[in-house]
């Protein structure tokens, strides 16, 4: 019984030393994730490449490569068609 109360206390001390420091490098990581397409376009060499690909077809819609202008008249559309954007991305 000792030893079993022993192996109990163990895995709770555990559990309150490292489970909490997970969860930081949990939200570390999030906080890192880009969370608009400003974000996204300014991290664009670091995404793969359907990622690029697909900012590239917004910055083509937006007539623009300068990401803050292409953020800006994005987020003020209420429609968005890439019916004829994809022919050329380059």
């Amino acid at each position: 019984m000792k030893k079993l109360n022993l192996i109990l206390a163990s895995i709770t001390c555990f559990g309150l030393i490292f489970i909490p420091k997970l969860g930081d490098a949990n939200q570390q990581n999030k906080a890192k994730e880009p969370s608009s397409f400003l974000d996204w376009c300014r991290q664009k060499s670091q995404q793969p490449l359907e990622t690029q690909l697909t900012i590239q077809l917004l910055l083509k819609s937006a007539k623009e490569q300068d990401c803050a202008k292409a953020h800006k008249k994005l987020h003020s559309r209420t429609e968005l068609s890439l019916s004829n954007e994809n022919e050329n991305l380059s």
